[in-house]
């Protein structure tokens, strides 16, 4: 023996090396499936966070129109009324002004 290692035969050198394919398949499949879990985690999380935002969009715009209009109703009968006020005070200020 002389301090030399045991020589390796081709069969042994074939075994040896189908042992190193399979772990690093193993290896490889498991990195892949933890990736595919955390990718999948990720999408997932912000899946939900755009499905919240589309929902607090489509609530504003409903919001928005329908407070939009009722503004412009509150606008346009405050504004009815000041020209009818308007008017009614020139008409008043036109008669006093004729008569005395």
């Amino acid at each position: 023996m002389n301090g030399e290692e045991p020589r390796l035969t081709r069969e042994d050198i074939r075994r040896l090396r189908e042992i190193k394919e399979q772990r690093l398949a193993q290896v490889t499949k498991q990195i892949d499936q933890e990736n595919k879990k955390e990718r999948k985690l990720r999408e997932d999380f912000y899946r939900k966070k755009r499905k919240k935002l589309e929902k607090q969009e489509r609530k504003m715009a409903k919001r928005s129109r329908v407070a939009e209009k009722q503004q412009i109703r509150k606008r346009s009968s405050f504004l009815t009324k000041a020209i009818v006020i308007i008017g009614l005070l020139l008409v008043l200020l036109l008669t006093c002004a004729i008569f005395f």
